[in-house]
């Protein structure tokens, strides 16, 4: 996928990633995820992407669990529902991604998913996503202290 050590091409990426989700790879199958998320070198397919992020984030594979929470709160692929997109962004955050912290800052930011506005817990969120390395909450955090 990347070309390390040999030339890049997806194509045989989205391959080899397949192949190995086929046999119940966690990353492979968030990987192939993310390909039909994006339509990049496999048909997009968002029903079937939040099918694989499922699988591998029922075992507990955090980036799977973001990319679950993605589609939830968009409404890509399954039906929009900012409740379950919570839940599934903090699980994510408590397991150290960075992107769920950020984005479950936004909720509480918005008051949205089911949580009360709290702007001083977004604050909190944004701080822990920027401290995480996050660009985003980087970018946010010392605006909304």
């Amino acid at each position: 996928e990347r070309g390390e050590g040999v030339p890049r091409d997806i194509q045989i990426a989205a391959e080899l990633y397949q192949k190995a989700a086929d046999v119940g790879n966690k990353y492979a199958m968030c990987n192939v995820g993310v390909l039909l998320q994006r339509g990049e070198a496999l048909p997009q397919d968002l029903p079937r992407a939040a099918c694989l992020f499922r699988k591998a984030a029922d075992s507990g594979y955090a980036p799977a669990v973001y990319n679950l929470a993605v589609l939830y709160d968009n409404g890509e692929g399954v039906e929009k529902n900012t409740t379950e997109a919570f839940r599934l962004y903090q699980q994510a955050s408590d397991a150290g991604h960075a992107g769920a912290t950020f984005n479950l800052a936004v909720l509480y930011d918005r008051g949205e998913g089911g949580v009360q506005q709290d702007l001083q817990r977004a604050a909190q969120l944004y701080q822990r996503a920027a401290d995480s390395g996050n660009q985003d909450g980087m970018r946010v955090w010392p605006l909304s202290t």
